[in-house]
C-alpha cells in the first residue's frame, strides 16, 4: 500500500510541476534570451503569457509530433492571442521544429504564434506540421500587425475558412512616424 501511495504521490508532483512545460535556460533579456531546446521549453513559451515579450533563441531541432495528443486532440496552443499578443523576438536560426499539430477548427489566428503585435520572428523552419482553424490560419503566424519576419520557412498541412496562408493567415502593417 505504501510503495502505491509513493507513486501516486510522485506522479501527482510530476503533473504539477510539468503541466506548463520547463523554463528554458536564459532570463528572456537580448544579452541572454530564453534558449529554447525541447519541447518541454516550447510548451513553457505557449502556457507564459508574462514571457511573450522575452527574446528566445531556438537552439536545437524539435520533435512536437506528441501535440497531436495534447489538449483532448487541439493540440498546441498557439503563442499570442488577440488580447495578449507575442511582442518579443524569436530567433530560430539554430534549430527548426518538426510534426507540431493545432488542430482548432472554431478558433481564429492559429499558428505557432496566433497573434504577434510589433514583434520579430527570424529564421524559424517549421516542417511536417498540421494547423487547423478558422480565421487567420498560418503555420508560423495566424495574424501578426506591425510585425517585422524575416527568413522562415514552412511545410505542412493549413486549413481555415478566411484568411488562410502557410506561413501567416493574416498581416497589417501601419507605418506611423519613423520607421523601426
Amino acid at each position: 500500500m505504501r510503495k502505491i501511495m509513493v507513486h501516486v504521490v510522485l506522479t501527482l508532483l510530476y503533473a504539477v510541476l510539468f503541466a506548463d512545460g520547463v523554463q528554458p535556460p536564459g532570463s528572456g533579456s537580448s544579452g541572454n534570451p530564453y534558449l529554447v531546446s525541447t519541447l518541454d521549453h516550447l510548451l513553457w513559451v505557449s502556457t507564459n503569457s508574462s514571457s511573450w515579450g522575452s527574446e528566445f533563441e531556438l537552439r536545437a531541432h524539435i520533435d512536437a509530433s506528441a501535440t497531436s495528443g495534447w489538449n483532448s486532440g487541439e493540440g498546441f496552443l498557439p503563442i499570442g492571442t488577440s488580447s495578449l499578443p507575442f511582442t518579443g523576438n524569436f530567433n530560430g536560426y539554430f534549430g527548426s521544429i518538426d510534426g507540431l499539430v493545432i488542430n482548432r477548427s472554431t478558433s481564429d489566428n492559429q499558428g505557432l504564434f496566433g497573434y504577434v503585435d510589433d514583434g520579430v520572428i527570424d529564421y524559424t523552419r517549421l516542417t511536417n506540421i498540421v494547423v487547423n482553424g478558422r480565421n487567420q490560419v498560418g503555420g508560423l503566424i495566424g495574424y501578426a500587425v506591425d510585425s517585422h519576419i524575416v527568413a522562415c520557412e514552412v511545410d505542412g498541412n493549413i486549413q481555415g475558412s478566411y484568411g488562410v496562408g502557410g506561413a501567416f493567415g493574416g498581416f497589417l502593417y501601419h507605418v506611423i512616424g519613423k520607421e523601426k
